[in-house]
């Protein structure tokens, strides 16, 4: 907890009472979250190259196939790459936008597309 002085306090949720006054309100958060967390290998470009490991941050569905996501290793990332995310999901980055955002079209889509992220995301 950080008090109006800038004081900070080390406390844990089962403090949370002493912190509390009367006409205080809670909000409880409990939405589902996307698990937009994936992990994968862009495949090697030619012969010369090698699959390098990726790990991609769902931002913004932009189609039933496609989503704008956060990727590392970034700088090693183009479009046209092939990306696999376990054995059952792929993608193609369509576009790698100056913010450092990339354009993710996968293999499925729709509903399909949501079950496959629900499971490995």
């Amino acid at each position: 907890m950080v008090h109006a002085d800038g004081r900070l306090v080390d406390a844990s949720v089962r403090d949370l009472p002493r912190f509390l006054s009367v006409g205080d309100v809670l909000v409880f958060n409990d939405t589902r979250v996307l698990p937009a967390a994936l992990k994968g290998l862009r495949v090697a470009r030619d012969t010369l190259s090698q699959d390098i490991p990726v790990d991609a941050n769902l931002v913004e569905r932009v189609a039933a196939d496609t989503w704008l996501a956060l990727a590392r290793p970034g700088k090693r990332l183009k479009p046209g790459d092939h990306v696999i995310f376990g054995d059952k999901l792929r993608a193609v980055i369509k576009e790698k936008r100056e913010s450092g955002e990339i354009m993710l079209v996968f293999d499925q889509s729709g509903v399909l597309l949501d079950k496959v992220l629900d499971e490995i995301g």
